[in-house]
């Protein structure tokens, strides 16, 4: 499933509301967890601490929330290791992309 069918399954589950069951998305590519529900350096004027969990790339995660704020989409995903936290992304046309991460972007 690529980034992009991936982000519709998102979208889906917003549409739609909550989910009866949780759903596990493959992703294909690479996706930043992210430790807080927004973007990384968001909002520029006075960015808000976070932090990069790890980076996502080529596995399965659980949906446990998703959610839009009026300038992104959220989802809270868990890991096959247990490791919770966020997928932003923003509409900056069409398809929806990943914001992209700055600051500390090591993989812990």
């Amino acid at each position: 499933m690529t980034r992009l069918a991936w982000i519709a399954v998102l979208a889906s589950v917003v549409t739609l509301g909550c989910a009866r069951e949780r759903e596990r998305v493959f992703i294909e590519g690479e996706l930043a967890l992210l430790e807080e529900p927004y973007p990384m350096g968001y909002p520029s004027s006075r960015p808000m601490p976070n932090r990069l969990i790890r980076k996502l790339h080529d596995e399965e995660v659980e949906v446990l929330d998703t959610f839009t704020d009026k300038e992104f989409l959220v989802s809270e995903v868990r890991t096959r290791e247990g490791v919770e936290g966020y997928v932003v992304c923003c509409s900056t046309g069409v398809p929806f992309e990943q914001f992209p991460t700055t600051g500390n972007d090591k993989d812990r």
